[in-house]
């Protein structure tokens, strides 16, 4: 799942600055939520399928 994200533009007021720089700080937890994520997200197809072998694994033996 892809975010979007959508950035004030800067003018001469001081406080529209400072919005900015927490857009940009919380923009960057975001992103880094996301890599997150998605390493989670790989983790666990990883582990299922390592889950999967393993069982595979196990009732061949039994099979043969």
């Amino acid at each position: 799942m892809l975010i979007e994200y959508v950035l004030l533009a800067i003018s001469g007021d001081h406080r529209d600055v400072e919005a900015s720089r927490v857009l940009t700080a919380i923009i960057t937890k975001l992103e880094k939520l996301q890599e997150k994520k998605l390493d989670v997200q790989n983790n666990v197809r990883i582990n299922q399928w390592s889950k999967f072998l393993w069982s595979q694994q196990k009732h061949t033996k039994f099979l043969v």
